[in-house]
């Protein structure tokens, strides 16, 4: 159901945002204005997600991070 989803979501956004140091509210605020929080949207220069990264920006941070992409 959508409540379920909707609150992994909010749990995933404040426990990740907190680990990484960032103020939660801020990243859902972002998340609002990039995709309005749908996790499938899709901009036409190919920015994807609920934050809206570029495939270029996510594999180039990810490798700074040491993270897979």
């Amino acid at each position: 159901p959508k409540t379920k989803e909707t609150h992994h979501l909010a749990y995933s956004i404040v426990s990740e945002s907190l680990a990484q140091g960032y103020d939660p509210l801020l990243v859902a605020a972002i998340i609002k204005s990039e995709s309005t929080f749908n996790r499938k949207a899709r901009s036409r220069v190919g920015a994807t997600g609920l934050m809206q990264l570029r495939p270029s920006t996510g594999k180039y941070i990810s490798t700074l991070s040491r993270i897979d992409w």
